[in-house]
């Protein structure tokens, strides 16, 4: 999926990142939270530029990065990620 979207809507786009943190969640399933956070950073960084500081997929990748921060036992970094979700 991720290579046909890259290659029909590019790598600026929401779908895009929402297929990033989709794969971050799986990951994250895996145990390997450090690809999981890669991934959600990822996707992050383009709904930043593509979607409005509200929409609820950036307040869900912030979700998604603090409970791989929790998992990781850094609990500061989550409590970040969850704070920035609720914003």
């Amino acid at each position: 999926a991720l290579q046909i979207q890259l290659a029909t809507l590019g790598e600026q786009h929401a779908d895009t990142a929402t297929t990033y943190c989709n794969m971050g969640s799986t990951y994250h399933s895996k145990g390997d939270y450090s690809k999981a956070l890669q991934l959600c950073g990822k996707a992050l960084k383009i709904q930043l530029e593509t979607l409005d500081e509200q929409h609820p997929n950036i307040a869900a990748t912030y979700n998604n990065m603090g409970r791989a921060y929790n998992r990781r036992r850094e609990y500061d970094k989550a409590l970040q990620m969850y704070e920035k979700a609720l914003q």
